[in-house]
């Protein structure tokens, strides 16, 4: 859809899903996707953002390093990264292994930090396992570093 002449002008936001730092859920190369977008998302005059959603917090430094590139293709990234713990398909429940409640205070500064560096927008949330004290601690930290 990126390249009919009709949705030219749509802002496009797309997110994957990955296994680790380096990969998207399906094996395939994180750099090689996003390259693959960011090559089509320069062709277009709408605002275009990348990102990741329902991943570890533990990776998105790593997912960074990929999604952030100085070539113009993107006005913003986009981060939903759960709250850290791996799901328990049996018992249906995530399972924390670290004890830490929440990237937020921790990471989400510095990850906007990086991609305002960038000069990007910067698009932070939570995915699974995360709440509406999540969020209010995300705005909180969020606006705190930005002053």
């Amino acid at each position: 859809l990126v390249y009919e002449q009709r949705w030219r002008a749509t802002p496009v936001w797309l997110s994957f899903q990955c296994a680790d730092g380096s990969h998207l859920a399906d094996g395939t190369s994180l750099a090689e996707a996003a390259a693959a977008c960011r090559a089509a998302f320069a062709r277009r005059p709408a605002r275009s953002l990348l990102g990741a959603n329902c991943v570890s917090p533990d990776i998105v430094h790593e997912l960074l390093d990929h999604l952030l590139a100085p070539d113009g293709a993107l006005s913003g990234i986009v981060l939903y990264p759960n709250d850290g713990g791996t799901w328990d398909a049996t018992e249906r429940r995530w399972r924390r292994g670290s004890g830490e409640r929440s990237f937020v205070e921790s990471l989400a500064a510095t990850w906007v930090g990086r991609i305002h560096a960038a000069g990007l927008d910067a698009i932070i949330g939570g995915c699974c396992s995360t709440d509406q004290c999540t969020v209010q601690a995300l705005h909180r930290a969020l606006f705190s570093a930005a002053k």
